[in-house]
């Protein structure tokens, strides 16, 4: 209550010294000196109402004694138009007052937003902390030449690399040439992107990110990133498992089956012709039973090779499951499928050396 009443009393004081000079100058000025009088009182209404704009109060207290004493040296130097004086007094104080009042609203509204935006700044830079200290993401921002700015722990240990260099580094540098060029594009563009997942070469360790950037007044861009390195493994360890046989690394049932509808379609449709060969070998349960499972495994991985040294890259080789293989054949006639059976016989029908026997 004392802080907010000193400016007050000051003003009451400030604009009491005013009053009582102005009360002595009027009083005892010749009529000829009045218009200077009008123009001192005027100008000294208007700096006092400026200076404690800020407080309505007090701009009220300054110029009611300034106006006080302007009044009363009229009424005691006997000047004429005293009376019409005081009403244009009061009219530039209500004036003055409807200034102070609105000066004083926006100040208080300027200082409510300030503070409002200081306290949004500091949420923002909580959640922000927050979200750097639990999240797997992590921010990044670079400027208008494309260097690094300020990176969290989470950054680094990502990268593997320390701050004071990455910090200041090129951003485009820490990725592989094709997925550089292409964010060079997009921000080169200045566009907005979303989940873009590019491949990274940092230290000749090579992994994937996906990045989400805007572009900043400045010309930079700020973003969130994620490594996504382990499960786009995984997707990948999955599609293998999905489409190809653990064992020989050939293709696998569900996979063939693709393949032969596209080539029916392929005959429906276009008249393109194509063949299919299924091998069954002949007495492999016979080498689990005598030289156990392991023999049979490598004997099956021999014949996958045999295989694919005879049908080339031309033909689609897969593995049905056991001891059964298919080949198929496209934009083939029926001799030429026929001489490749025959190979494939032919190299099949040759030994397989295992654990130092020849298996016929």
């Amino acid at each position: 209550a004392s802080a907010s009443g000193m400016p007050a009393l000051s003003s009451l004081a400030s604009g009491g010294v005013w009053g009582l000079i102005i009360w002595a100058l009027t009083a005892s000025s010749a009529p000829e000196h009045l218009l200077l009088l009008g123009v001192l009182t005027a100008s000294v209404l208007c700096v006092g109402a400026l200076l404690h704009s800020s407080f309505p109060i007090a701009s009220l207290g300054y110029s009611l004694m300034v106006g006080a004493g302007a009044t009363l040296g009229m009424i005691t130097g006997s000047h004429m138009w005293a009376a019409e004086t005081f009403i244009l007094l009061i009219g530039c104080i209500a004036a003055l007052q409807r200034f102070a009042a609105m000066s004083a609203t926006n100040f208080i509204r300027r200082h409510i937003s300030a503070a409002q935006l200081q306290e949004a700044k500091e949420t923002v830079s909580i959640l922000l902390n927050d979200f750097e200290a639990h999240s797997s993401d992590w921010l990044w921002r670079t400027d208008a030449s494309g260097r690094i700015g300020r990176v969290s722990q989470r950054f680094v240990d990502s990268t593997g690399l320390p701050a004071d260099i990455l910090e200041g580094g090129s951003f485009l540098a820490l990725f592989a040439p094709e997925a550089a060029q292409a964010l060079e594009d997009l921000m080169y563009e200045r566009k907005t992107f979303r989940d873009e997942v590019l491949r990274i070469t940092i230290g000749g360790r090579e992994g994937w990110w996906s990045l989400s950037g805007v572009p900043t007044a400045d010309g930079g861009y700020r973003g969130v990133c994620s490594d996504i390195t382990r499960s786009r493994d995984t997707e990948a360890r999955i599609a293998y498992v999905t489409e190809y046989d653990s064992l020989t690394d050939l293709a696998n049932r569900a996979m063939l089956v693709r393949q032969l509808d596209a080539a029916r379609e392929g005959a429906e449709k276009r008249g393109e012709s194509f063949a299919l060969l299924c091998v069954d070998l002949d007495n492999f349960k016979s080498i689990n039973e005598t030289l156990g499972h392991p023999a049979g495994d490598a004997y099956l991985r021999v014949v996958a090779l045999r295989l694919r040294d005879c049908v080339g890259p031309s033909a689609f080789l897969a593995r049905l499951g056991g001891d059964e293989f298919a080949v198929m054949h496209r934009d083939t006639t029926r001799e030429e499928a026929q001489d490749l059976a025959d190979h494939i016989v032919d190299a099949l029908l040759a030994p397989v050396s295992l654990n130092g026997k020849d298996i016929l």
